[in-house]
């Protein structure tokens, strides 16, 4: 359901609840009888604009209309102006249209709001003898209930507002955090893709962290798509990056570069990734659908030491490139 939906099923029940509400008051307290008239006629529109409130934007538009332009003039008059507490329905109607409605729909409720007020005022100056007048009490008694009702009122509907703004808000961060999710991952292989290791890349080098870059690279890979066929490339894939994130992810990044080309930025000392990398390769060759399709591995990889990335990772592919042309099945490290 959206938002406003949601707002405007609100605004129905506490049309639904002001209006039985001051209808009992006001007999309990003998309101003159032709004060309820307005409030019956609010629980019928009300009811009715229920049933077709989904049907339509100018069902909506058309109540609001209806509240603003007969049932808060008829307020304003049978509680005998001054005295009366119509502001706080004024008040109602306003937050009301400035979250159910947008551009000149908003424009237009705010602006008949403000001149109605005025003109409301302006009749009661020039034309007091119009008006109604109730004895104090009666003014006291009417005073009593509507004032702690209407901030009531105004508490509840702050309070919806205030609770689907946040609920919406917590929606759209889930939202916004499985985009970024997905902006970062790789569906294939289900490990990150190349987006998340640049922006990995960057937090590195702007703290000054150490790290060494291990890059490689399915050796024959087009041959293993035609002769095996894709499903089993993805496979392997699949199997690769699983690997990847066995001996590598609790000590640093690993993504797909593109292709069939892997890389990891990962934080330890030399000694230790040269152990880890060594475990990694006998893993790998121990994979059963690697001894089907006869796949190697080639590779580069050298400790960050340059100002910027290009040129680390410039290395990084040379090494590679290096492993390539002398035979494949090795990985290499940079060596200037």
């Amino acid at each position: 359901m959206k938002i406003k939906d949601k707002l405007f099923d609100q605004i129905l029940i506490i049309i639904l609840v002001v209006s039985v509400t001051n209808i009992i008051l006001n007999l309990i307290i003998d309101y003159p009888f032709d004060a309820n008239y307005k409030w019956g006629i609010m629980i019928l529109v009300t009811l009715l604009v229920n049933k077709y409130k989904n049907k339509s934007f100018w069902v909506r538009f058309s109540l609001i209309l209806f509240i603003i332009i007969t049932i808060l003039p008829l307020g304003w008059y049978n509680s005998g102006s001054s005295s009366n507490n119509v502001i706080a329905y004024v008040f109602l109607c306003t937050s009301a249209v400035t979250f159910l409605f947008s551009g000149w729909q908003r424009a237009f409720f705010v602006s008949l709001l403000i001149l109605m007020m005025c003109g409301f005022i302006t009749i009661e100056y020039l034309y007091p003898d119009l008006l109604i007048t109730h004895n104090p009490k009666l003014v006291f008694f009417d005073r009593i209930i509507q004032v702690p009702m209407s901030l009531f009122i105004v508490f509840l509907m702050l309070r919806q507002f205030s609770n689907t703004f946040h609920e919406n808000s917590e929606q759209l961060n889930l939202l916004n955090l499985k985009f970024k999710n997905m902006a970062y991952f790789d569906e294939l292989t289900q490990i990150n893709n190349r987006a998340y290791i640049f922006e990995k890349y960057t937090h590195s080098i702007e703290n000054n962290q150490h790290f060494i870059s291990l890059m490689i690279d399915l050796d024959n890979f087009k041959n293993v798509n035609d002769v095996f066929g894709h499903l089993t490339g993805d496979q392997l894939l699949r199997e690769t990056g699983k690997l990847l994130k066995i001996h590598f992810q609790d000590s640093g990044h690993i993504a797909r570069y593109g292709g069939d080309e892997f890389i990891a930025m990962l934080h330890m000392d030399f000694e230790t990734f040269v152990s880890k990398l060594d475990a990694f390769i006998v893993h790998f060759k121990k994979l059963e659908i690697v001894n089907n399709t006869g796949v190697t591995l080639s590779g580069g990889y050298g400790v960050f030491n340059h100002h910027t990335l290009d040129d680390h990772l410039r290395d990084i592919d040379i090494a590679l490139y290096k492993a390539k042309k002398t035979g494949k099945n090795m990985i290499l490290p940079y060596t200037s």
